[in-house]
């Protein structure tokens, strides 16, 4: 019996050693192993010791909460009336309203209010999204699993994609690049039925991406489409039917999908201060040669980790800080080195492209390729800040290292030069402490010397641990776990605090006594509030859209022009009377401090004018309104003719007007004249604007510039302004059947399709 005992206790190791394989062959085991790290990597977001900041706290959230909460109410958030006098919501691109995953959110609002920690939780499990696409990339190209899981986590944690998680639309449309890569190589690969699903598979994916709101991002992952055309094209030449009608089914499924988007963001688009860029502007953002030393040194030129903007001293603004971080750690960097062992250029060549091609893009004023694409390729003039371009770059690097990290596993390199390799980089990080400008502040010197030292240590132990396993001193499952967490050490150390803010969201934007005062005036007389004067705020920017009641004020890029030129030239008091402002902001010069104040003359939200002139040059039309003398509650400018005209004595005109229902999209109004009249809302002029007047259809007019008109006949007059988007509703149908049909494609295919042979 103790002999038996015995056995069984010599194959318990075995037995567990057996069963710890068998854990790691599935792949569902590596999937949660990337959840598992990507929660430790978001500890503080996620315990809420720390709240993301920046573009979130003041855009991206009221985006979100804004969509969901109009869904939720059933109603499509065509415009937004609460911010600047009004403005597109859905037009403007940056607000992903259409993107699948966004429209998931509409679920979780609850009493009219979005949480901000979901959204945030949300965004997180983006960059999970990005690890598996990774890992299923890896696997495609032949990698190994544990090789996969490696390219997962360094490329679901890289710095580009850490510092903008606040910015959401770059990280929705980004993510989805290997998913993208992984159908179009699929499908330029196989043959036959499988290729063509895997085609339709990359349009759908494509057009999503174009859906989540960031253009430039899909202009750079074009880019990379195309780079993988010319790579195949040239591999399989013989193939170029077969390429050219797979892009054209590409580029086919996700022009149909993204149409509804694009042509209303293109008719925004020209009626913003944004219409135009000179080159001086579009190249803003190139990647700057010194910012090469932050593929080894990420911080070198300090950070603006949790808001703390004045650590950053790098070349260009502080912003610029995200808008060029690339970094992706400095073990892959070192092991993208050996993927060039005895590898294939089949097998290196297309990363390397994907690297290189954009790496000059990004460079921008600083390398001659970007003005070349400036001035041939029409959609690059609407591309700002070149260095977004090193997006394809990383993940051609990350491919790269994969590649390396699976030869030095499975094909053993030689291990002579890997040693002098840390050395010299080692070498190379401690002299470049000695260029650290001396007039920086200590605490920016603090971050970028802990990161020299960081980066050395981490240099050094990679090229130890990649020696010892080269030397057979270690083994490869040993090797694997210490250069795999090293790698996310490496990122963890540089990022987990980086969004890690103090300000909460849920506070930020709650309701207080000042907001609770607003709504309940708004509720007894629609009027505006602006909460902007030049000495500062009382309120946040965007309170308007997340609290609902009116303001001058917001925080939005794509402004309408003649709001903010007629803002910016019209005299600050005369632009409020106008705009329909009860309340301003002004300056306490006793306290110091900026309080609110009540106006006491401003125009109601709807008038009636029975005295017009009409000035067709618009320039003349802000002049004209500034003029002491001009009677502008009494009279107002329109810019064309119209078929009636105006009453001489205005003692005999008499009206009146009132608003009946005030929603996002359609205001309902009644109107009483015993004249013709113009009727004119305190409300921003805009083209998708039209109005019914007892059951006939025109469009709005603008008046005074910048505001929205009609012409009312004598009578009693049911008004109704409504929002109309041009061709939405036709392409947003034709985008629906697209997507419909490709799944339907897809489903019939994988249940028609021939199954295996078992011989």
């Amino acid at each position: 019996m103790a002999k038996h005992k015995g056995k069984g206790q010599a194959q318990k190791p075995v037995k567990s050693s057996q069963t710890l394989a068998r854990i790691f062959e599935q792949k569902r085991t590596y999937l949660i192993l990337l959840a598992v790290l990507l929660f430790i990597f978001f500890l503080e977001i996620i315990f809420k010791r720390g709240f993301f900041w920046e573009d979130f706290l003041e855009q991206n959230f009221p985006y979100r909460l804004f969509a969901a909460r109009a869904l939720a109410d059933g109603i499509f958030p065509y415009w937004n009336p609460y911010i600047f006098g009004g403005l597109p919501f859905f037009a403007d691109v940056q607000t992903g309203v259409l993107f699948p995953l966004n429209l998931i959110l509409t679920v979780f609002v609850s009493g009219r209010w979005l949480s901000s920690y979901a959204v945030e939780l949300f965004m997180i499990l983006h960059l999970l999204i990005a690890g598996i696409g990774m890992f299923y990339f890896s696997l495609e190209n032949r990698l190994s699993k544990t090789t996969a899981f490696f390219t997962g986590l360094v490329y679901m944690l890289n710095g580009h994609f850490i510092v903008h998680i606040t910015h959401t639309q770059q990280v929705q449309t980004f993510v989805l690049i290997p998913f993208i890569f992984l159908f179009l190589q699929k499908g330029l690969r196989d043959s036959g039925i499988r290729s063509f699903v895997s085609i339709v598979v990359c349009g759908l994916l494509l057009g999503f991406a174009g859906l989540a709101g960031y253009p430039q991002a899909i202009v750079i992952i074009l880019t990379g489409v195309f780079l993988y055309f010319i790579y195949q094209l040239i591999i399989t030449p013989k193939r170029f039917g077969h390429l050219l009608l797979s892009f054209i089914v590409i580029f086919l499924i996700m022009g149909l999908i993204v149409a509804c988007q694009y042509i209303p963001t293109y008719l925004l688009f020209k009626s913003t201060l944004r219409a135009e860029y000179p080159y001086a502007e579009i190249v803003k953002g190139s990647f700057h040669p010194l910012r090469f030393i932050t593929f080894l040194i990420p911080n070198y030129f300090g950070s603006t980790s949790q808001g703390n903007l004045a650590n950053y001293f790098g070349p260009d603004e502080y912003y610029q800080y995200w808008e060029q971080m690339a970094y992706f750690g400095v073990i892959p960097l070192i092991l993208a080195g050996f993927a060039f062992y005895k590898s294939s250029r089949k097998q290196t060549v297309l990363p390397m492209l994907l690297i290189l091609i954009p790496l000059f893009i990004g460079l921008g004023k600083f390398f001659p390729l970007h003005i070349l694409l400036y001035k041939f390729v029409p959609f690059f003039k609407d591309i700002r800040t070149p260095a977004k371009f090193l997006n394809m770059t990383i993940f051609g690097a990350v491919w790269l290292a994969g590649i390396g990290l699976d030869n030095i596993l499975h094909l053993k390199p030689k291990a002579r030069k890997i040693a002098l390799t840390g050395i010299v980089l080692g070498i190379i990080m401690i002299i470049l402490y000695f260029f650290l400008p001396h007039n920086i502040a200590a605490a920016a010197k603090s971050i970028a010397t802990r990161n020299i030292f960081i980066s050395v240590i981490t240099v050094l132990l990679g090229v130890f641990f990649i020696r010892a396993h080269l030397n057979n001193k270690m083994s490869k499952p040993l090797f694997s776990l210490l250069i795999i967490g090293l790698a996310f050490f490496d990122l963890f150390i540089f990022g987990f605090k980086y969004n890690s803010g103090n300000i909460n969201p849920e506070i930020y934007w709650q309701e207080n006594r000042a907001v609770q005062f607003f709504k309940n005036e708004n509720k007894q007389e629609l009027a505006r509030v602006n909460i902007r004067a030049k000495e500062g705020l009382i309120l946040p920017r965007n309170i308007g859209y997340v609290q609902e009641f009116s303001t001058t004020d917001g925080y939005n890029p794509l402004s309408l022009e003649r709001y903010m030129t007629a803002m910016q030239k019209l005299d600050r008091d005369r632009f409020f009377t106008l705009m329909n402002v009860k309340y301003a902001t002004v300056f306490d010069s006793l306290r110091r401090q900026v309080t609110i104040a009540k106006r006491e003359k401003y125009l109601p939200r709807a008038g009636l004018y029975y005295d017009w002139e009409v000035i067709k040059d618009r320039e003349q039309i802000l002049d004209k309104l500034n003029q002491q003398d001009f009677p502008y509650e009494q009279r107002v400018i329109l810019e064309d003719d119209i078929l009636i005209s105006p009453i001489i004595d205005l003692t005999a005109a008499a009206g009146s007007v009132k608003i009946i229902d005030y929603a996002l999209n359609r205001i309902k109004l009644e109107a009483e004249v015993q004249s013709d009249a113009i009727l004119v809302l305190s409300e921003n002029y805009y083209p998708n604007w039209y109005v019914k007047i007892n059951g006939e259809i025109n469009p709005s007019i603008p008046v005074n510039y910048f505001l929205r008109g009609a012409v009312v006949k004598a009578g009693n007059n049911q008004v109704e302004f409504f929002y109309k988007e041009r061709y939405f509703s036709v392409l947003l149908m034709i985008g629906i059947a697209t997507i419909l049909l490709s799944i339907i494609f897809i489903v019939l295919c994988n249940l028609f399709k021939k199954p295996k042979s078992n011989i």
